[in-house]
């Protein structure tokens, strides 16, 4: 017997199609806020749900005792309240490989803008195509270095893709022998390093993403002055940063977030 799965967001085509012949009924929520999922929970008691980005609270857990299973559409539990699904026996997993191609490739992407000075060519290319392509600063990342700040699935992805772009690529990860580095990454375990030796940094953690995205934005300030362009960029990717860490920064606040290195059991 199938079984009814609560969507607050959609999900690709195949996936649906994927959980239709397997004979469960989908509901599409009437929205992503979590109020909204309350509302859900409590008028169609559906047995799971596939949660992306939606803050899913204790108040939402226990709205629906028929509730067996979350699964979180990405890596980790940055929206969940696994204690509240553990004290009310619901089951929750996550897709830990879902994005990290995406995400690696985004890494990548912003790597090339920078060094190409996207944005500013976009500006000036039809008006001054002499300043375009004469007068304006670009360089390439072909020799250049990246430094990888948690080298798990996106940051092995993006180590590969640097490469491929014949980058030199330094990784630090303190959970991660040697040997599980992708081949010709250079591992470093003394962090300074990434930072006094690298053109380009990529950070791969929930905490790190934060204070970075709000770092940068003083870095525009102080070193790049007059780059307004650059700058709400970054201002940009920092607010949306920190709204999608929202969950993590609320467990931080109260002192519940897990701590560095700390493991989450799923299965109690």
């Amino acid at each position: 017997m199938g079984w009814k799965i609560l969507l607050p967001q959609e999900i690709m085509d195949e996936g649906e199609q994927l959980l239709v012949d397997a004979g469960h009924t989908l509901i599409r929520g009437r929205g992503f806020e979590t109020e909204d999922v309350l509302a859900d929970m409590k008028e169609h008691r559906p047995d799971a749900m596939i949660v992306r980005i939606t803050p899913i609270t204790r108040e939402v857990i226990e709205a629906n005792p028929n509730l067996k299973v979350v699964v979180r559409h990405g890596a980790g539990f940055d929206a969940l309240d696994v204690k509240a699904c553990h004290d009310n026996g619901v089951q929750t997993l996550y897709a830990p490989v879902a994005n990290s191609t995406s995400v690696a490739e985004t890494a990548m992407l912003l790597m090339l803008e920078c060094s190409r000075n996207v944005i500013e060519l976009r500006k000036i290319w039809v008006q001054d195509y002499y300043k375009a392509k004469l007068k304006t600063r670009k360089t390439t990342v072909n020799g250049k270095t990246v430094g990888i700040i948690g080298c798990g699935n996106i940051g092995s992805r993006l180590a590969v893709r640097a490469l491929g772009m014949e980058m030199n690529v330094l990784a630090y990860d303190p959970y991660k022998k040697a040997d599980e580095f992708p081949e010709g990454v250079e591992v470093v375990r003394d962090l300074d390093r990434i930072f006094k030796e690298s053109d380009y940094v990529s950070l791969h953690v929930s905490l790190a993403s934060i204070l970075l995205s709000a770092g940068i934005v003083v870095e525009i300030l102080i070193f790049h002055p007059g780059r307004w362009d650059l700058f709400a960029m970054c201002v940009l990717y920092a607010f949306f940063a920190i709204y999608r860490h929202r969950a993590n920064i609320g467990r931080l606040l109260s002192g519940t977030e897990s701590k560095i290195g700390q493991k989450v059991n799923v299965n109690k």
